[in-house]
């Protein structure tokens, strides 16, 4: 967490980043870094998923359920135009 004097030095979470990818076991890592295992394991995780690419948005042509007009959806459960979302 931020501000808490526990922050990880870049250089610690680029050789976390480097050795996990090569599959370097959890133990090597947690002490060519001094860290125990859980707090890189953690630490890996929050690197993968705050790096990894998003996914795209596919956009699909839906009629809206109240008034009928086409409108672009973000997925198959959004089937109500803005229009007619912001005048209920």
């Amino acid at each position: 967490m931020a501000g808490n004097g526990n922050a990880w030095p870049k250089t610690d979470a680029i050789l976390l980043t480097n050795l996990a990818t090569m599959g370097v076991d959890w133990s090597i890592i947690a002490r060519a870094i001094g860290k125990t295992v859980g707090q890189c394991k953690a630490k890996w995780e929050r690197v993968k998923y705050y790096d990894a690419p998003q996914p795209e948005i596919i956009y699909t042509e839906r009629r809206c359920l109240a008034c009928g007009s086409s409108f672009q959806s973000e997925w198959i459960g959004n089937r109500v135009c803005k229009t007619c979302k912001t005048s209920w």
